[in-house]
């Protein structure tokens, strides 16, 4: 196995996660607040 396809793999990773995972941690944060209130 290359370590070349695992880096490559998380970089993409990494990428999906930081974009979709901005909005994502928002809503989250939203309906967590929501739910303790």
């Amino acid at each position: 196995m290359k370590r070349g396809n695992q880096s490559l793999r998380w970089v993409l990773l990494a990428a999906a996660t930081g974009e979709a995972g901005r909005q994502g941690v928002r809503l989250i944060l939203r309906y967590s607040l929501r739910l303790l209130r």
